[in-house]
């Protein structure tokens, strides 16, 4: 990858550190939630090299020492790439100048297609491995194996903001209003969201 395509890839390894980027949400006006920390330098170096993004939108900052430090918002993103052919990016890793993508899809998705989506962003892009997983039998308490199964896609991105932002730290590290404007939606559809995905994990995980 190009230094003026990653600006992540050429910090890394100019500063030896390790960035990680863990998806989020897209919000409805196909903006992306992404939530970045920052290991082995000053947490600062992040929002110093995501403003380099020509797709970044809103850099901020999170009181968590351990991270993520900060919530990113973007316009573009290889992560809605991979959305429109099925997939899903769940983390990217960026240490030594070399970036890893994490994507999880299901077994009938081509994987070319997947590659692609991927070199939409960035155009040197390879795959270094594939493996197959079949969900094993849950805990006793849900057969399952997945308590979040029954979550909508929007419950679930709803519910991995709110994490990774620190709304369930206590203290609160971002309120219900800050949550919603960053994920674009009114607050009472905010709690909306995160009242009926609370619902549909407990119930999976208290009821067989």
């Amino acid at each position: 990858m190009r230094d003026d395509e990653a600006p992540f890839i050429a910090a890394s390894a100019a500063h030896d550190c390790r960035f990680v980027i863990e998806h989020a949400a897209q919000t409805s006006s196909e903006r992306v939630v992404d939530y970045l920390t920052v290991d082995g330098a000053d947490p600062t170096l992040g929002a110093r090299v995501a403003d380099r993004l020509d797709a970044i939108e809103e850099i901020r900052e999170l009181d968590r020492e351990d991270g993520p430090h900060y919530e990113l918002v973007l316009n573009d993103s290889v992560f809605q790439y991979l959305a429109e052919v099925g997939a899903r990016g769940k983390r990217g890793v960026t240490e030594d100048g070399v970036g890893h993508l994490s994507v999880e899809a299901p077994g009938d998705v081509d994987i070319r297609q997947v590659t692609e989506a991927v070199e939409q962003r960035f155009a040197e892009a390879t795959l270094s491995a594939k493996r197959e997983q079949h969900r094993a039998d849950g805990p006793w308490w849900h057969h399952t194996g997945d308590v979040g199964e029954n979550l909508t896609d929007r419950q679930r991105a709803v519910l991995r903001a709110a994490f990774y932002s620190g709304y369930y730290e206590w203290p609160r590290e971002t309120d219900a209003e800050t949550l919603a404007d960053s994920l674009d939606v009114a607050s009472s559809t905010l709690l909306q969201h995160l009242r009926k995905g609370h619902r549909r994990v407990l119930e999976a995980l208290f009821e067989s």
